[in-house]
Order: structure tokens, then C-alpha cells, then sequence
């Protein structure tokens, strides 16, 4: 990614982007931000679930964190250090995990959010001011007048509500229901939460980063059957470098985002 013309560290604006653009990262990683936002031009701004792993919780965390107003981020105490099991892969069976170079290795999480990784931040005032101001930020769009596009994703590698433990085909049915259903209950969350906001989500099923023999089928199978709503736009995306043929961030702004500005 270094090669890349267009990368930026994440905590850099990117220049490019419209002051009234409203494309809203929900998660679950970085990856909306790094490959879509940024890369794109899409947003001039950072915002709060941005640069956090929350490959677990996902929506789920999102809609607690917003319910509360994001309390609990304005302390430097209510962060803690812990064996987090995605990279401590002693504790997972299997070889799908990522790998981390030090396996002992202690993840900046929250005291009430553990599941939740703090990956591009430091510890110390920087981090709750900088986590402040993205709240607000996000309030800011909550509470005012111009459509919302908010982006999710949640990928075939990775765990559902705490379950690290890959079992046959990696469970793909379950993690597909699961994002159909965490997807579902956040549009029906902030609906009532707040009634007069114009959204949208664009939720995206990350496939595997390799080819799988029939994977990718039933993602692509899924997906289809499901169908856009007003609400909710379901895509397949993989990451960059991954099985050809398949969508990647690039592709899913040439083929549906850019009919969205």
C-alpha cells in the first residue's frame, strides 16, 4: 500500500473530498476508511468507528456506543490492555486467524467494549481527545439535516460475538445470517433512535482473501436473494489483492457508489 499515489496515513484529511460529503464509516475495521473514504475522495474527515477493530461486535457495539452518546471515551481509564484472542492465535484453533509478529502481545481495548481494538491509536490524553472530537463529529451528523451514507462491513475471516473457533466451511451460513440480522436490528435502532435522519447503510460481506470452492457462491447467492430495501444497499466485497472476479472497494464505488453522489 506504500507504492500507492493515493495512501495516507489515516489520521490525514484527504484534500480531495467535498466539505458536504456524508459517507459515515461504520466498520467493522478500517478498511471502508482506507480503500473507500480516503482513497476516494469521499470524505474529508475522520469519524469515530473509522480505525477500530470491531470485526466481533460489530453493529451490535455501534448501536450501544451511539445509544449512550458515547459515554465512557472521555478518560484515559476506561482503557485497558489485553491478550486479545485475534491476535494471540495460541488460544484459537485452526489457520484462518491473522497472525501477529509478537503472540503475547497486550491490544489497547475498552473496559466495557473489550472486544473492540484500538490498533492505530497510542495511548494517553492524545487518544481520548482525539476519540472526543470524532463523537462529536458523528453526533454532529446525527443531529443535522443532510443524507447519510453510512458503510459496514463484517468478513468471512473473523469471529461472531466472541465464537474464535473455526469449525467446518468457517461457518458461513451462520455469518451470513448474522450479518443480515446485526444489519437489520441497526436500521431499526437508529430509525427509532432518530426518526428525521435521511440514511442509508451499504452493508458488505467480505468474502474470504482466498479462493474457497463454493464460498463465495453462497455469499454471492445470499446476497442476492436478500435484495436492496430504501434502507439497507447488501453488497460482496473482498479485500485488495484478492480472488479476481470479485469486488473489490474500488469496484464497488465504480459500480454502485459513484450513482450514490
Amino acid at each position: 500500500m506504500k507504492d500507492d499515489n493515493n495512501y495516507r496515513h489515516p489520521e490525514e484529511p484527504n484534500r480531495r473530498a467535498s466539505p458536504k460529503a456524508r459517507w459515515v464509516s461504520l466498520g467493522g475495521g478500517c478498511d471502508v476508511a482506507t480503500e473507500l473514504l480516503q482513497r476516494r475522495g469521499l470524505s474529508d474527515t475522520s469519524h469515530f468507528f473509522d480505525y477500530l477493530w470491531n470485526l466481533d461486535g460489530g453493529l451490535n457495539n455501534v448501536s450501544r456506543i451511539i445509544a449512550s452518546r458515547f459515554a465512557g471515551f472521555d478518560s484515559q481509564e476506561c482503557f485497558i490492555r489485553l491478550r486479545h484472542p485475534e491476535w494471540n492465535t495460541a488460544e484459537v484453533a485452526g489457520s484462518l486467524r491473522i497472525a501477529c509478529a509478537d503472540l503475547e502481545a497486550e491490544q489497547l481495548c475498552h473496559r466495557d467494549y473489550p472486544d473492540i481494538v484500538f490498533l492505530h491509536y497510542r495511548e494517553g490524553a492524545e487518544l481520548v481527545d482525539k476519540l472526543s472530537r470524532k463523537a462529536e463529529r458523528f453526533m454532529q451528523l446525527l443531529e443535522g439535516n443532510g443524507p447519510l451514507t453510512f458503510i459496514y462491513y463484517r468478513q468471512y475471516h473473523g469471529p461472531i460475538l466472541g465464537q474464535y473457533i473455526n469449525k467446518p466451511n468457517y461457518d458461513i451460513d451462520d455469518k451470513l445470517c448474522h450479518w443480515q440480522t446485526e444489519t437489520e436490528k441497526f436500521v431499526q435502532f437508529l430509525t427509532g433512535l432518530y426518526p428525521l435522519v435521511d440514511f442509508r447503510i451499504v452493508s458488505c460481506f467480505m468474502g474470504p482473501h482466498t479462493q474457497l470452492p463454493g464460498v463465495n457462491d453462497v455469499i454471492t447467492e445470499y446476497i442476492s436473494a436478500l435484495g436492496d430495501t430504501d434502507r439497507i444497499n447488501w453488497r460482496q466485497v473482498t479485500r485488495r489483492g484478492g480472488p479476481s472476479g470479485l469486488l473489490s472497494w474500488d469496484a464497488l464505488y465504480d459500480e454502485y457508489c459513484r450513482d450514490l453522489l
